[in-house]
């Protein structure tokens, strides 16, 4: 929730600072059409993760990953899995993150 907060903290702060949302370019509201409910593409909350060994034996040879390493630990999140949820919030190293695609 935090980094959501965040990303359009900031979003708005850019539109403010470029002439907000009545720009030249900007949308009509009545244009904008919402094609998905609230919630209807999940999110993975508690990620769980295998040895490199053992993924080699569901994932494709030269599958796309995300990978993100933070004081000596590293994940490895699969492309793929990401297109079909799009977030997964994880915790790693005492933090918490989200990886987004």
């Amino acid at each position: 929730m935090f980094l959501r907060l965040a990303a359009w903290s900031l979003l708005a702060g850019t539109l403010a600072a470029i002439g907000g949302a009545q720009a030249a370019w900007a949308s009509p509201a009545e244009e904008i059409v919402t094609v998905l409910p609230r919630d209807a593409i999940p999110s993975i909350d508690a990620p769980r993760f295998v040895p490199a060994r053992e993924a080699q034996k569901f994932m494709a040879a030269g599958e796309m990953v995300i990978g993100l390493e933070m004081e000596g630990e590293a994940r490895a999140y699969s492309v793929p899995l990401l297109s079909t949820h799009e977030i997964v919030n994880d915790r790693l190293r005492g933090r918490d993150i989200a990886v987004t695609w």
